[in-house]
């Protein structure tokens, strides 16, 4: 039984051991889901060996995506296909090319529509699925907080299930020497810069993530010390990933009840482990949040995205 990536090929062997070989070389390891080797599948001829944690991705897709109605009154909004292939089928394929084996979604809105169209196994990835039954009016933090222990103590990716993004982005996250580390748009900035979510930075550390929905961000901090866009994609290591636990469990006991996000658990875990941030150096990518959003989506970003490939 094979699975190609670009970076290695997964085989079955007559026992049913999996192993992980390199699509470059004759090296092969024993595939236990924490430890991958492989050489640069950019210059295969030098074989440079690479060694880096295989992270569980924890996939936030349980929201009902207020701010895309109609649109999500009968779909989940990471449903939304681009030539026959959703947003969360792109991502993961992309995650799965880069040697990924396990993905936990948070699932509420639509529940069922995700899990048929996905199953339990997707390019050899194994799906674990944790429902979130207050979705309707719960934040992205209490489903963070029902997937704490997938997480706790281990390598990790969090993320929103709403982005449509290049894979060389995904994949310069995941080979990154930093343990933790966040992608950041900084080809706009102030005063051109009108999302609501920025990265506040210095000398390639986070400082904190600025987020206001109320149209007011710039009241709350200077934009001279905005270093870019946030992209919501975060790689945190093992000890990062048990503050974050420890962090979302604090932020839902004190922060009341509502519709709570994970910024704040984030930035406080920023706090107490050193988050680099990292340039997506112009490649394509959106987050899609309103209607407006998915029409630059489908207008500009997939085009540039399917150019690439």
């Amino acid at each position: 039984m094979r699975s190609m990536g670009k970076l290695y090929t997964v085989v079955k062997d007559k026992r049913g051991k999996k192993w992980f070989c390199c699509n470059y070389c004759s090296f092969k390891r024993e595939a236990r889901g924490d430890i991958l080797r492989h050489h640069n599948p950019k210059d295969p001829n030098r074989c440079k060996e690479r060694t880096w944690d295989i992270p569980k991705v924890i996939y936030l897709a349980a929201g009902v995506g207020e701010r895309l109605r109609p649109l999500t009154y009968n779909m989940n909004k990471s449903l939304i296909e681009f030539e026959g292939e959703s947003l969360t089928e792109m991502c993961l394929k992309a995650f799965a090319d880069l040697g990924i084996t396990e993905v936990t979604i948070l699932v509420g809105h639509f529940a069922d529509q995700i899990k048929k169209r996905l199953g339990r196994k997707f390019h050899e990835m194994t799906i674990k699925y944790i429902y979130n039954p207050f979705y309707p009016v719960t934040g992205g933090a209490h489903s963070l907080w029902l997937a704490r222990q997938e997480f706790e103590g281990k390598p990790c990716i969090v993320m929103d299930g709403d982005h449509l993004i290049d894979p060389e982005l995904l994949r310069k996250l995941l080979e990154s020497k930093y343990e933790n580390c966040m992608l950041v748009d900084d080809t706009a900035r102030p005063p051109l810069l009108t999302e609501e979510t920025v990265v506040v930075g210095d000398h390639g550390l986070i400082k904190y993530i600025a987020w206001s929905p109320t149209g007011e961000l710039f009241r709350m901090v200077e934009p001279e010390d905005v270093v870019g866009e946030a992209v919501v994609i975060v790689k945190l290591g093992a000890k990062a990933s048990t503050s974050l636990s420890y962090e979302v469990d604090r932020h839902l006991r004190e922060g009341g009840s509502g519709k709570l996000e994970i910024i704040e658990p984030l930035n406080n875990t920023f706090r107490r482990h050193d988050t680099w941030y990292m340039s997506t150096e112009g490649l394509p990518w959106i987050e899609i949040d309103f209607e407006s959003d998915l029409e630059k989506a489908r207008n500009e970003i997939f085009p540039a995205i399917k150019k690439r490939r």
